[in-house]
């Protein structure tokens, strides 16, 4: 493999990596939510609370490091991104109550909302423009391996170490990225302009003025919906697996590593589809109406107490909704000019985490009450929906841009 090969993979390992690290807090807590549940004392609501804190935290922030995004060096944004991920897990490993927890979960929030300006703007500066849209799904397959690994480490270390323990273990990880910036990612000084000269044929909307903001707010709505059902399912899907089918907490785990582990490959595959030509609203329709199917398929799985449809949803989630953030992050960076990438990818990237934000709190809220979880899957399915109904629109609003 010549140098510039191995410097483009292991820049896109780190890449891809950045989108993982904040989400470590996040799916560690969701793979041992029954643990997390029994050592703080709280109920299923509580629970939920803590990833609309997480979630909250980051719509807020992500408008202002998507501007952020456009200015500071890359270097930088990685260094603050990593060392926020590692900042938070190390927190929590200490958190003796639930309101420090609460507290924690801001942290881990703000280092999320710089992942999809940072990387985005990475690929644009970095990548040629041959790569770059197979590089967003594949970078985007980040935010599933990190569900992977969550699914994988958290559980046998929570067993042994407690949550505290676990948390301080996995911090390790993103540490190990902060020592990885400095080797792959340039200075400032050696950084390529942010300007790059797109190749002939590639959509060029141009700069903040000029670009189709009705779209990045149609954008904003997909990943807003589609947002509120990947995060109630991916929170309260080992919890789902606990209390109706009796599952241990590994296998509660292994539930949720499942789910990342066919995201990644679902990422990477509806990132190839689109470098082909696919249109950006057909697709996000398709996958709309795969999250539909995969919400019907946990409704009637809890109603009927069939194990082997609860794991088919998990495929099919994994499949199906996982890829919609692929779709708009790809869309954005061909709609937008590069001096603004960023700031426009704060808007999409704000709309997605109002809608994790708010997703865990409603559902959280339906299995508390007499509604249980045939309540939350239906809420999970109304926002798929609506969420189709929005991509019809994207199509449709798309049709001359792409």
């Amino acid at each position: 493999m010549s140098r510039s090969k191995r410097h483009d993979v292991a820049l896109l390992t780190l890449i891809t990596s950045a989108m993982g690290a904040g989400p470590l807090f996040n799916f560690g807590l969701a793979a041992t939510s029954a643990l997390v549940i029994t050592t703080f004392g709280i109920s299923s609501a509580a629970f939920g609370a803590i990833l609309t804190v997480v979630f909250a935290s980051a719509a807020v922030a992500s408008i202002a490091f998507g501007w952020l995004a456009d200015r500071l060096s890359l270097r930088v944004q990685f260094v603050i991104l990593f060392g926020g991920a590692a900042l938070a897990l190390v927190v929590s490993g200490f958190a003796p109550d639930y309101t420090f927890l609460l507290a924690t979960a801001v942290l881990a929030g703000l280092s999320q909302a710089m992942s999809n300006p940072t990387t985005n703007r990475t690929i644009r500066t970095l990548a040629t423009p041959e790569q770059r849209t197979g590089w967003i799904g594949v970078k985007q397959s980040g935010v599933q391996a990190s569900q992977l690994v969550a699914g994988i480490l958290f559980p046998p270390l929570a067993l042994v170490f407690g949550w505290h323990g676990a948390a301080l273990c996995v911090s390790l990880l993103c540490v190990g990225l902060l020592v990885a910036t400095f080797l792959v990612i340039p200075a400032a000084k050696d950084e390529p302009p942010t300007i790059v000269p797109l190749r002939t044929g590639e959509v060029r909307v141009g700069e903040l003025e000029r670009a189709p903001w009705g779209v990045i707010v149609l954008l904003s709505a997909v990943s807003f919906l589609s947002g509120f059902g990947v995060q109630a399912t991916n929170a309260y899907l080992a919890l789902f697996a606990v209390h109706d089918f009796g599952y241990g907490l590994v296998l509660g785990g292994a539930l949720v590593a499942t789910s990342g582990l066919i995201g990644v490959a679902s990422r990477v595959w509806w990132g190839r589809r689109l470098a082909r030509g696919a249109r950006a609203g057909a697709l996000l329709m398709l996958l709309s109406t795969g999250a539909i199917c995969a919400a019907a398929l946990l409704l009637l799985a809890g109603l009927l107490h069939a194990s082997v449809l609860l794991w088919i949803a998990v495929a099919l989630h994994g499949i199906s909704v996982l890829g919609a953030n692929v779709v708009v992050n790809a869309t954005v960076m061909a709609l937008v000019g590069p001096g603004r990438l960023g700031r426009a990818t704060g808007v999409t990237a704000s709309g997605m985490y109002a809608g994790f934000a708010t997703g865990p709190f409603v559902v959280g809220a339906l299995v508390d009450s007499t509604a249980g979880f045939t309540g939350g899957w239906l809420a999970v399915g109304a926002a798929y929906v609506l969420c189709l109904a929005a991509s019809a629109i994207v199509l449709r609003a798309t049709r001359d841009l792409t």
